[in-house]
């Protein structure tokens, strides 16, 4: 066991707390810090610890609260998936020249299309592009680009 490792550990709560204004938990832990770095017995660290952890079960279960806010929220993806349409037509157009010149780019440029359309109806078939493309069978991913055109269009 690391003889200085319960130190650290108080040190760096003390630090997060005070990071995210949990001014009650930094007090404790602050305290405990002392403790350890005093070398105090086990018996005098036990109640240290505990109100630490009373302090802290609060700020805990504030953030799991918020990390089910931000869940019910919608995903950063559907937001994006609105994507403008003329950058969109640019895009490909872009990424079907670099098909037709074999250019390896086309990888890149694949994959931020595929990304930046991810939860449209057209995600599906950017992937099976951007795996065309990944397997550098850039005619197969040029035919993929000419469906989606037609759709498109």
């Amino acid at each position: 066991p690391d003889p200085t490792a319960a130190l650290r550990v108080a040190h760096t709560l003390k630090g997060n707390a005070g990071n995210i204004g949990a001014r009650r938990v930094q007090v404790a832990a602050e305290a405990l810090e002392h403790a350890c770095r005093d070398k105090l017995p086990t018996d005098q660290l036990t109640p240290l610890l505990d109100w630490t952890l009373a302090e802290l079960a609060p700020v805990i279960d504030g953030l799991q609260q918020l990390g089910t806010a931000e869940a019910a929220q919608p995903p950063a993806q559907a937001i994006v998936a609105t994507i403008d349409a003329a950058n969109l037509q640019q895009d490909l157009e872009h990424l079907k020249a670099l098909l037709e010149d074999s250019d390896p780019a086309a990888a890149e440029a694949a994959d931020a299309l595929t990304a930046r359309a991810a939860g449209t109806a057209l995600a599906p078939a950017l992937k099976h592009v951007a795996a065309s493309v990944a397997a550098y069978d850039f005619d197969k991913a040029l035919e993929g680009l000419a469906v989606l055109s037609a759709r498109d269009g």
